[in-house]
């Protein structure tokens, strides 16, 4: 009893991968070469650690804050979206926004105030945020 075994046939009757390594190869160029052209989703200036400059005083900025319940404030005072509109459109487009917003606040409610700066053409904001050893003792 002899066992004939083909080894000819696995070698011409084979899957050629080459067209789909190509093909991968494209794929993966295009989405390279697209999220290099993407601009980034939100303008941000960023506080530095050190050397800061003195800030300047309140009139020449705005500081909003948000509560864990989405609620709106100016300073210290709860505004409504009628409210925020007029107190943009009191104040210069390259006036700084800060935003000082609740961890567990609704996104809903920064959007609301980003899209009314951008409605207005501000493009000038600073998002609070504890450093990680405060938010750790916490």
């Amino acid at each position: 009893m002899k066992l004939d075994l083909q080894l000819s046939s696995l070698d011409e009757d084979g899957l050629d991968l080459t067209p789909l390594i190509d093909v991968l190869f494209l794929l993966l160029t295009f989405f390279i070469l697209a999220a290099t052209f993407v601009s980034p989703a939100l303008e941000m200036q960023l506080a530095q650690a050190q050397n800061l400059n003195p800030t300047q005083s309140d009139d020449h900025r705005l500081t909003f804050s948000i509560d864990a319940e989405g609620a709106i404030f100016y300073e210290r005072s709860r505004i409504d979206e009628s409210e925020l509109t007029a107190l943009m459109a009191a104040h210069d487009k390259d006036v700084p926004i800060i935003f000082n917003v609740d961890k567990n606040a609704p996104f809903a409610s920064f959007m609301l105030v980003l899209d009314e700066a951008k409605s207005q053409e501000k493009h000038r904001f600073l998002i609070n945020g504890l450093p990680k050893a405060a938010a750790a003792a916490e």
